[in-house]
């Protein structure tokens, strides 16, 4: 067989993740969080390996700070609807994927968030001109695909992340086609979210993506909530990171075998 739909999910996958995702199965998958057993508390210690390694594959503060997701889509959701309220204004990309055109047309019909778009083609500099032209007192958050699935353009991100920090506006990065395949560093390109895929670029299997939020993105408002294996007793979700953002029992195989991935990754060079 020739394989040529990576843009959608890579294959075949490295071996040492599909053997990882194995021993997972069949000696480590507990519950993380859920119980003090060998198993559970192996899970558990899966689920951390895989949040340090990606902390130190993006250049992330802390392995606190990367939430475990289903994929890119819902990372998106999470991070643009904990954080964006009725009044607020966004700037998006012109060629962004239906995982961020259509999180952002809810918050616009139910929510009263405006949205505006802007060219990510051309020069930095003409970026950033539309960007300085587009910004409003009231724009909150900036959000686009770092590389998208249909065109060969990639985004100035070190200069829109700059240009976001210096005015306090949050920016939401979409590494959809480009985590894996280009390096990323949140620290040093102002990323205050970075929503990736685990079973694209960084190889891991299908059920898992991630939401690294940076030094100076705090925890929003929660998508979801119910059991996280803490403060049971609260009514509402912890407000520690990750476990405000994630409830319910986590996808430990598809961590495990992200981790494998971003490590084999790592290990043969993004180049």
């Amino acid at each position: 067989m020739i394989y040529l739909d990576n843009a959608a999910t890579t294959f075949p996958k490295p071996l040492s993740v599909t053997r990882r995702v194995l021993r997972c199965l069949t000696h480590e998958c507990g519950n993380p969080g859920r119980g003090s057993h060998k198993m559970a508390l192996r899970a558990a210690e899966a689920v951390h390996c895989c949040r340090e390694t990606a902390a130190s594959f993006f250049g992330a503060p802390g392995a606190e700070n990367v939430i475990l997701t289903l994929n890119t889509t819902y990372a998106l959701n999470m991070a643009l609807k904990s954080i964006l309220s009725p009044g607020d204004h966004v700037l998006a990309g012109n060629m962004e994927h239906n995982s961020v055109l259509r999180p952002l047309n809810a918050l616009c019909e139910r929510d009263g968030v405006t949205a505006d778009f802007f060219d990510v083609r051309g020069s930095a500099d003409d970026v950033l001109a539309e960007l300085a032209r587009k910004i409003r007192p009231e724009t909150r958050v900036l959000v686009c695909a770092h590389v998208p699935n249909i065109a060969n353009t990639e985004i100035p991100v070190s200069e829109i992340g700059a240009f976001c920090r210096e005015r306090g506006i949050t920016f939401v990065l979409d590494a959809a086609q480009s985590a894996g395949h280009r390096p990323i560093d949140m620290g040093e390109m102002n990323i205050d979210v970075l929503c990736a895929p685990g079973h694209k670029g960084l190889y891991g299997i299908q059920g898992c993506g991630l939401m690294v939020l940076g030094e100076n993105c705090p925890a929003g408002r929660t998508l979801v909530e119910g059991g996280s294996g803490s403060a049971s007793l609260e009514a509402g979700m912890p407000g520690e990171i990750p476990e405000h953002f994630e409830a319910g029992t986590l996808p430990t195989p598809a961590a495990a075998g992200l981790d494998a991935g971003m490590r084999w990754v790592r290990s043969v060079g993004i180049e």
